[in-house]
């Protein structure tokens, strides 16, 4: 199974061949992922999408950050650019493609502008966009399920974390013992 196949499989199958995905990413990044923190689970998920799933979208402006809709947290850029989140970003408002250096031919097909032939391409899409929204949910699973204790950087994270919590005072009586 390549790493392509992976990416594009279900959670379940991404969490099963975890270590495959970890080991190509140390050997292009030179970096072993921690796969007990989150952070660098999600961080080594988002580069491997990133590079084996190309998308037919490209923002003029290469590190610009869009938001996907007024007052929701998604955003939009070169870096996270999905097919699904391009579709979704267009859906919101059609003018947007000005935005675009690359799209595909088809776009207002996609978006739904133009309805010739409704295929299984939007039920995939829907699909996709669930398996993405579940991204979260598959970085916990795959830090909790994870062997490996914390490595050092997460130890001192918690560490530091709780040395930055401020400690309650107790005060001592100012009465003198002298008499």
């Amino acid at each position: 199974m390549t790493i392509q196949e992976i990416l594009q499989s279900s959670p379940k199958v991404i969490k099963q061949h975890i270590k495959t995905l970890a080991n190509d990413y140390t050997k292009r990044t030179n970096h072993s992922p921690c796969l007990s923190c989150s952070g660098d689970v999600r961080m080594m998920l988002q580069y491997l999408n990133r590079i084996y799933m190309k998308s037919q979208f490209q923002l003029k402006l290469p590190m610009v950050i869009y938001k996907v809709k007024l007052g929701s947290g998604l955003t939009i850029s070169n870096d996270i650019m999905t097919d699904e989140l391009a579709i979704e970003f267009l859906k919101v408002k059609p003018s947007r493609i000005e935005l675009f250096s690359v799209y595909p031919d088809n776009w207002k097909q996609l978006i739904g502008l133009e309805t010739e032939e409704k295929d299984e391409s939007e039920e995939e899409i829907k699909e996709e966009a669930k398996i993405e929204s579940d991204d979260s949910e598959l970085v916990k699973e795959i830090v909790k399920e994870s062997s490996k204790k914390p490595c050092a950087g997460c130890k001192d994270k918690k560490i530091s974390s709780k040395k930055s919590t401020p400690q309650k005072r107790t005060r001592r009586s100012s009465k003198s013992t002298k008499k």
